[in-house]
Parts: C-alpha cells; sequence; structure tokens
C-alpha cells in the first residue's frame, strides 16, 4: 500500500486495507479528518490476520484499537511504526457528517 483513503457516513467498519509488514522500513502515516459538523466517534485498528487467505473474515478477525486513534471526535492524527497486515477505520458512534482517513505506507523504493 502506498496510499488508500477511506470515507464512513455511518456506524460501521472499513474493508482491511492490506498493508507491506515486510518493508524495509515499516511506517504508517495516518491521517483523519471528519467533516464540518460531524456528530460521530471513531477509531482505527490493526491486525496482524493473515488478511490475504480467502477464507479470512474481517468480522471474526483478531482487530486491535490503535493507541492514540480511538474515541476520537475530532481531527487527529497517529503513526503505526511496526509491521502489521492489515488496517482499518471504524466508526462507533454516528448522528451525522463523515470521517475521512488517509493511511499512507513508507516505500523501500527511492
Amino acid at each position: 500500500m502506498r496510499r488508500q483513503d477511506v470515507t464512513l457516513s455511518s456506524a460501521t467498519s472499513s474493508l482491511p486495507l492490506p498493508v507491506d509488514p515486510k518493508a524495509q522500513v515499516f511506517n504508517i502515516g495516518i491521517g483523519c479528518v471528519i467533516s464540518s459538523g460531524a456528530v460521530l466517534t471513531y477509531k482505527v485498528q490493526y491486525t496482524f490476520d493473515d488478511v490475504w487467505l480467502t477464507s479470512y473474515s474481517p468480522s471474526t478477525g483478531n482487530w486491535f484499537d490503535h493507541t492514540v486513534l480511538v474515541s476520537k471526535t475530532t481531527n487527529a492524527d497517529s503513526t503505526i511504526t511496526s509491521p502489521v497486515t492489515a488496517v482499518r477505520l471504524v466508526v462507533t458512534a454516528y448522528t451525522s457528517g463523515s470521517v475521512t482517513a488517509t493511511f499512507l505506507q513508507s516505500s523501500s523504493r527511492g
């Protein structure tokens, strides 16, 4: 994954966004922006599961809450610096508006 954006406008989870856990230098920058006047709560999660298996189901996967990007109601950003296999955005409470998360993984390419 280089850059992926995901937007949610209801209480739901995004699909898993696979990342490259074998990147020479593993870093994912994450920026979350809520729409003007939005009333919602969101979090970012990550997993170590083998999301490439055809039998993999995100609903029964092992997801961990990001330590900084949890229970957020405003714009926020952070990073993941240890290898994981996928990330996702989750809206846990929703009244109105949307949240967009941008995930940007560093690349070993120049």
